[in-house]
């Protein structure tokens, strides 16, 4: 069983929800330039294949920068990792999401996008029952 996430949820004008886990982002990190692509992230995706090709031409040249390209490249997969989540947070605002939730616990994005509407379904259906019951008593004070 997985553990629990964190996302933040949210909302286009239009109406389309999304949510967007808290931390450390194994995609970015797992498939660094190409979840860049992906993810039309294009400028991120410019500067490390900017910087794969320039390791590689100097690896080229050189015997010696065999070692350093590899570790360039892990550290750039880290920093995608570190970054991934937030990246995506900034594209979506771009867009013109709205954040309208944090802290939703859940597995999965799905999973997230589940529990806020079911969250979102109780807290209308609470504030029906108070204006009911502000109502029904308004009725019995008037009579």
């Amino acid at each position: 069983m997985r553990e629990d996430s964190i996302y933040s949820i949210y909302r286009h004008p239009r109406g389309h929800l999304t949510a967007v886990k808290a931390g450390w982002s194994w995609t970015a990190f797992l498939y660094g330039v190409f979840w860049a692509l992906y993810g039309r992230h294009w400028r991120v995706a410019g500067g490390c294949i900017a910087l794969l090709l320039t390791w590689a031409l100097l690896e080229s040249q050189n015997v010696g920068f065999r070692f350093w390209f590899s570790s360039i490249a892990f550290m750039m997969s880290i920093a995608l990792g570190i970054t991934g989540n937030e990246l995506r947070r900034r594209q979506l605002q771009h867009m013109g999401y709205k954040k309208i939730r944090d802290y939703v616990s859940a597995d999965t994005v799905k999973g997230a996008l589940h529990a806020f509407q079911i969250a979102q379904k109780a807290r209308k259906e609470k504030r029906r029952n108070r204006r009911r019951a502000a109502n029904s008593e308004k009725l019995t004070r008037s009579s």
